[in-house]
């Protein structure tokens, strides 16, 4: 079973976002780029990045 399979089949949402998240931000971080991610997974980091601009604001 892959990260994303694991996040994937979790119960609360809040846990499926979160690990979702941490796989990607890994693999961002892995690259040291997000020019390796695709298209969904930049999606999800620019979401991730605003919302959480939203919330300290």
């Amino acid at each position: 079973m892959t990260e994303i399979d694991f996040a994937l089949n979790q119960n609360d949402v809040t846990d499926i976002i979160e690990l979702v998240g941490t796989v990607v931000w890994n693999k961002a971080n892995e690259f040291k780029s997000f020019e390796n991610l695709s298209e969904s997974e930049k999606t999800f980091v620019f979401i991730d990045i605003f919302e959480s601009e939203i919330k300290q604001h």
